[in-house]
């Protein structure tokens, strides 16, 4: 059991850091829209 979670972890990973790469660019990309508006 433990070694099936590692090995689903291990599938996981690569798609939840590009999740959050992702997600963190989004909100840059907001940021930016937002100083664009209000700047």
């Amino acid at each position: 059991m433990g070694e099936l979670t590692n090995e689903a972890f291990k599938d996981l990973l690569p798609e939840i850091l590009t999740n959050l790469v992702s997600r963190r660019k989004a909100g840059l990309d907001d940021v930016s829209a937002l100083s664009k508006l209000f700047g």
